[in-house]
């Protein structure tokens, strides 16, 4: 499709995928009143989308949840950092919730790349 050509064009730049979307959701808050200078503001969250384009991927999960522990490889190209937290995996068949991890865990290790991993970041 021609969103997954845009994605592969964006991880040839300087600007990762995952920067470009924090970028978005940070203006997104600005654009609904919410700046950096509020003391009282909630830590700043948001999802993203990383494209698995081979395996192995370099991701390690945290024993028995969707927090990533560490990355290397594909994995940190793309720019998931550990702290993130795998939300769900897309195909073109299927979603699956990270929520099920043991179904999650099974899906990745079936899926064929590419897929697509949705993840959220929060900072603080």
């Amino acid at each position: 499709s021609d969103g997954k050509q845009i994605l592969k064009m964006l991880n040839r730049y300087a600007f990762t995928k995952v920067e470009v979307q924090r970028a978005v959701a940070l203006a997104r808050r600005d654009m609904m009143g919410h700046h950096d200078n509020d003391e009282d503001e909630e830590p700043f969250a948001f999802e993203y989308e990383a494209i698995v384009e081979s395996k192995p991927f370099g991701m390690v999960m945290t024993v028995g949840t969707a927090a990533v522990k560490s990355v290397s490889g594909p994995s940190e190209t793309v720019g998931i950092l550990p702290g993130d937290t795998v939300l769900e995996l897309v195909t073109d068949d299927e979603t699956v919730s990270a929520g099920d991890l043991k179904e999650f865990l099974v899906a990745f290790r079936d899926a064929v790349p590419p897929f697509t991993l949705r993840l959220r970041r929060e900072e603080s």
